[in-house]
């Protein structure tokens, strides 16, 4: 399994066997990087074949010093780490330097062949998409309300036909959980908050299908 240690002075990502034994760090704490992040990444997930994890992090972007998420994959055996290029349909992206502004969360659906991901479309514009699962056959599922969208965190079901996630309603003062179909078709509020609640995190019941 993978997780995320925070203590003071950073935040590090390790694997250890379920079973216990001596945790392997994959990653240096991020305040001994480059590019320092105060926040810990959201999201740590295994690849299909669990040879590598996924996640987020500031980095130095190549078109000048501003800081940008990057999403990293860090194998679980042997110390090679790849930046990910995540897919985008043509013409989506309005600007080169706003690309993955926003932490990309990705997510597999459980049989592995399928990606969720966020990324920046514009300057304050978000969105979320979906791929295969190589990275190819981009498409955009649904845009974002949320500038910042932190806590985005979208989920595949487990049969793979509806992705849930959250967004932000600023008419209310909150966070909500949405649902939206693997096509791009039907998004839908299914969580009621009132102003100041935080409705985060959406998880799927093993049972659940589409109804």
């Amino acid at each position: 399994m993978a997780y995320v240690e925070s203590a003071t002075g950073g935040s590090s990502i390790y694997v250890v066997d379920a079973t216990g034994g001596e945790p392997r760090q994959l990653m240096a704490p991020f305040g001994a990087s480059e590019a320092p992040v105060s926040v810990p990444p959201l999201r740590v997930v295994f690849t299909p074949d669990s040879r590598a994890v996924v996640y987020d992090r500031l980095a130095k972007a190549d078109f000048g010093q501003r800081l940008v998420f990057a999403t990293i994959a860090d194998v679980v055996q042997g110390d090679k780490t790849d930046e990910l290029t995540l897919p985008v349909p043509e013409g989506v992206i309005a600007t080169r330097e706003d690309f993955r502004g926003v932490p990309a969360q990705l997510g597999y659906s459980r049989d592995g062949k399928k990606i969720v991901y966020q990324l920046s479309v514009s300057r304050g514009r978000n969105a979320l998409f979906v791929a295969d699962a190589n990275f190819t056959n981009p498409r955009k599922l649904a845009d974002l309300k949320d500038p910042r969208a932190e806590w985005t965190l979208p989920t595949f079901s487990p049969d793979g036909t509806q992705i849930a996630y959250t967004d932000t309603l600023f008419d209310v003062g909150a966070q909500a959980i949405f649902v939206v179909n693997a096509d791009g078709s039907g998004v839908r509020q299914v969580s009621k908050p009132q102003r100041g609640d935080y409705h985060t995190s959406p998880s799927w019941g093993y049972a659940a299908r589409h109804n």
